[in-house]
């Protein structure tokens, strides 16, 4: 397993917080929840560090888990530090972005071929014994031993013979001018090692636009890539832009100035023609 020292400091100050420990109230949509659903969200309400999956990918979402339904009660499997959690939607949605506890915005997906009852079991089975033992990944390096969000759900589903749920790609790939390259160098300033580093990774991106997939509640945007400067405007309404930049020792004005830049007003590239829709 590869996991770099300075990567790990970075991702432990950066990771999602828990759930308990996030202040506020929300409202939960009422909508039709099935085991099996996979929700995308931002939480740029509690973990500043989304923003490189963000800005990285050009989404508007940077954390994903796993639902299933228990009678009335609904739960969000999902990889956190220190390891993989079982937490009520509720608590999951108090980490959702916008700073509304009102308004929990998040996209909801679910795959393409139905799971059966079966399936839907095996799942459940597989995550549970997840919970607790599969420790975070805090590396962007795809590894057989820890997951971040987006490789634990790829990986459940590909436990019960369902592959294709996101698919991994070199992190070469990644956006690396997101922002004029300042979350770049503030990635390599962290850990040490470039974003091109070797290797193959997985985002929540990857994961909600995977064409196994279909969007059932679309909270955030999924049809198109997001610009560095819609991107900024988000996440300046709370507080987890400072306390991004200040993590990173980088100025709030730098980003700005990269986010309403030529470049900065559009997204790094397009969705091939014909995805999904």
């Amino acid at each position: 397993m590869r996991v770099f020292a300075a990567g790990f400091l970075l991702w432990a100050g950066l990771v999602p917080v828990s759930a308990q420990t996030t202040a506020g109230k929300i409202s939960v949509p009422d909508l039709p929840y099935r085991t099996g659903q996979v929700i995308a969200l931002s939480e740029r309400g509690g973990a500043p560090g989304t923003m490189f999956f963000e800005g990285f990918t050009g989404s508007p979402y940077g954390h994903v888990g796993v639902l299933a339904c228990e009678g009335p009660e609904v739960y969000v499997y999902h990889a956190v530090s220190p390891a993989v959690q079982k937490v009520s939607l509720k608590d999951f949605l108090l980490q959702a972005s916008g700073g509304d506890p009102d308004s929990a915005r998040f996209t909801l997906a679910e795959l393409a071929r139905p799971l059966s009852s079966r399936e839907e079991k095996a799942l459940v089975a597989e995550m549970e014994s997840s919970v607790g033992n599969i420790p975070y990944n805090y590396s962007m390096v795809m590894n057989d031993c820890s997951a971040n969000c987006s490789e634990f759900v790829h990986k459940e589903f590909a436990a019960i013979g369902r592959e294709g749920v996101g698919e991994p790609e070199p992190l070469a790939n990644m956006n690396k001018d997101a922002f004029g390259g300042l979350l770049a160098e503030a990635w390599e300033r962290a850990t040490g090692q470039p974003l091109a580093a070797q290797g193959l990774g997985l985002s929540p991106a990857a994961v909600i636009n995977s064409p196994a997939l279909r969007i059932v509640h679309e909270g955030l945007v999924t049809g198109r890539l997001l610009s560095d400067l819609e991107l900024f405007r988000l996440w300046k309404h709370g507080d987890a832009l400072e306390r991004f930049a200040q993590f990173f020792h980088l100025s709030a004005q730098r980003l700005s100035k990269a986010a309403r830049s030529r470049r900065g007003r559009s997204p790094y590239r397009e969705y091939p023609s014909g995805w999904r829709r």
